[in-house]
């Protein structure tokens, strides 16, 4: 019997048991499918109109609403199918608190208590949660008296960690969720939700929301003062959302994994106050390094293409190696340290060290993939005794690099280079010096020919950059230029390091090398390349803000401000090497500044 036969009524019936899927192809099918299709088309475009891109902004107008709808049948899935992109911006813990954030142009969100809110679900409704929905008891809560007991008392109280991790479970087509930092804790949500990965890894079965995760953005900062907060410790959650089945993208904030490097499980078990038992956060270490191992045992299965760690304070030496291992094809590692941290008992590491490590990690497991290895804020950044960062040839073991950065200092050759480097032992920068010329092909040996772009940035600490450093670091860029060897290279940005010198230079550096540069297509960044700082359209990878959440008050970027290569944020427009400001007069004498200015006056004309 033909559809087209059956009654209006019956049609209705249909659409309503059918999954939102089927409506669209079931109204394509013929005119009179279509016409008796028109009203659940139409609750599809006011669907996905509000809820293609929403957030627990305004809680009482999303989540119940969402939550019916991801759990129920046929028609009733249609707002969850619409679903694309959620925001989680701020925890509630009491029912009254279930009002509107009120979010600042500086990025502080507060809301007002209301005391006449009481839960918008029916017992009916919490006890379907709880014990009939696919993703409840079945799967987080099985087992484990008090995670139920703590999922009971939320309920009933209004804090909404586990309504949110049972919304995004539930979302069938959800693709980028994202959190935001609000305080020193991770919100309780994304708490909840590394509980449901634990237990989606130990069981092998992935809910709706999380098979369809495709970004994840642990941490958005919106209020500078979070800046300087201590951090969460542990980095167990960074290795669970490796193992979401189609994760691309991860930014995870706050990184502070330390492992205990001995700890005795059943001494602590025993006695906890045993002097040499160690303490309840060893014991949460040595846990996590534990479950990591497990859930990263097998190398290259994690789905991930582009991994950012921002705020690291420490990252555990072997940690890095499972970590950076799980990627099947890594293809972008980006790292910032921390920047105005302050330190506690409970988080006393303030610098990130050993980068050496994660290079070689890197180059180990993902050298036929990565094509972005870049370190912003290097200043609180450390690679090793022998290096700044690390050791610039290795690069040449990457087969695909296009975008890096690269501390300046590891480019200058010292004594305190290894003996089986390639680099010379020699440490003459003299231009008259006999080795002169091989210390400036090995610069151009130091990177591999499939790279595009490159950030040299500086320790700005303690470093005094000679005269013989900057002519060597400019013959060794106009080598590099000149060469021929890197076909792809477009961009070289070289951090302020004239501005660290006891007295103004009076010469003008890097000159030759931005003409060679302009000759070959090859721009160079420095501080007194007016033409080209304050790029708006930035070439390296950006770390993601406030402006990164569309459900905000941030609207767009400032056109005033400009991308920084070598911080990794946003930052004011600079005075485009104007010669008469503080900052251009501590680098470069004022009758410098006007023998430049009237030389690139003469290169217009």
């Amino acid at each position: 019997m033909s559809l087209e036969k059956l009654s209006p009524e019956v049609l209705q019936l249909i659409l309503r048991f059918a999954h939102p899927s089927a409506h669209f192809s079931f109204a394509l099918t013929s005119k009179t499918l279509y016409e008796n299709s028109l009203n659940i088309l139409e609750r599809h475009r006011a669907a996905d109109q509000k809820y293609a891109i929403t957030s627990d902004i305004k809680p009482l107008n999303t989540i119940p609403d969402l939550l019916r709808s991801a759990y129920g049948s046929g028609a009733d899935g249609i707002e969850a199918w619409h679903v694309r992109e959620l925001e989680i911006w701020r925890d509630r813990s009491l029912w009254e608190e279930w009002t509107e954030c009120d979010i600042s142009s500086e990025g502080k969100i507060s809301f007002e208590k209301d005391s006449s809110i009481t839960s918008p679900f029916s017992l009916g409704e919490q006890r379907k949660f709880l014990y009939n929905s696919p993703w409840g008891e079945a799967l987080f809560l099985e087992g484990n008296e008090e995670l139920f007991a703590n999922a009971q008392r939320e309920l009933r109280s209004g804090q909404d960690g586990f309504l949110k991790m049972l919304l995004i479970a539930g979302l069938p087509r959800l693709e980028t969720l994202k959190f935001v930092k609000d305080g020193k804790e991770r919100p309780t949500s994304f708490i909840w939700l590394s509980k449901a990965m634990k237990q989606s890894i130990k069981t092998n079965s992935w809910p709706p929301g999380l098979r369809s995760l495709r970004k994840v953005y642990a941490g958005i900062a919106v209020d500078p003062e979070s800046e300087g907060v201590a951090i969460p410790r542990g980095g167990i959650e960074l290795a669970r959302l490796l193992r979401l089945p189609n994760i691309e993208g991860i930014y995870f904030c706050d990184l502070d994994m330390v492992f205990p490097e001995y700890f005795d499980p059943e001494l602590y078990e025993r006695d906890p106050s045993h002097p040499d038992a160690g303490t309840k956060y060893d014991k949460m270490d040595y846990d996590d390094y534990w479950e990591m191992e497990e859930i990263l045992a097998q190398r290259k299965t994690s789905t991930v293409k582009k991994l950012i760690l921002d705020r690291v304070a420490s990252f555990d030496y072997d940690a890095r190696e499972i970590i950076l291992g799980a990627p099947n094809a890594l293809e972008s590692f980006l790292v910032r340290g921390i920047k105005n941290f302050r330190p506690t008992y409970d988080h006393p590491h303030t610098r990130f060290d050993q980068f050496v490590t994660i290079v070689t990690a890197l180059s180990k497991h993902q050298n036929r993939s990565l094509r972005d290895l870049v370190v912003y804020e290097k200043e609180h950044i450390d690679g090793d005794p022998r290096y700044q960062l690390y050791w610039p040839p290795e690069l040449n073991n990457f087969n695909h690099l296009q975008i890096v950065s690269v501390c300046l200092e590891d480019m200058i050759p010292t004594p305190t280079w290894t003996p089986n480097t390639t680099w010379s032992r020699e440490v003459s920068l003299n231009r008259k010096d006999p080795n002169y010329p091989s210390l400036v092909q090995k610069f151009i040996e130091a990177f591999p020919t499939s790279i595009s772009a490159l950030a040299f940035c500086s320790t700005k600490a303690n470093v005094s950059y000679t005269t013989n450093k900057l002519d060597y670091l400019e013959d060794g860029l106009v080598a590099m230029i000149e060469s021929g060897k890197y076909t792809s290279l477009t961009d070289i940005y070289i951090d302020d390091v004239e501005i660290h010198s006891l007295e103004p230079r009076t010469t003008i550096a890097f000159r030759k090398a931005i003409r060679v540069g302009h000759e070959r297509g090859v721009k160079i960044h420095t501080l007194t390349n007016t033409q080209l700082s304050n790029h708006q359209q930035p070439v390296f990878p950006v770390m993601p803000d406030k402006y990164y959440l569309e459900t905000g008050p941030f609207g767009f970027r400032s056109p005033k401000q400009v991308f920084n290569p070598l911080s990794g944020s946003w930052v004011k427009r600079s005075c485009r090497a104007c010669g008469a400001c503080q900052a251009c007069t501590r680098a470069y004498t004022r009758d410098a500044w006007t023998i430049f200015k009237a030389a690139e006056a003469r290169s217009y004309d």
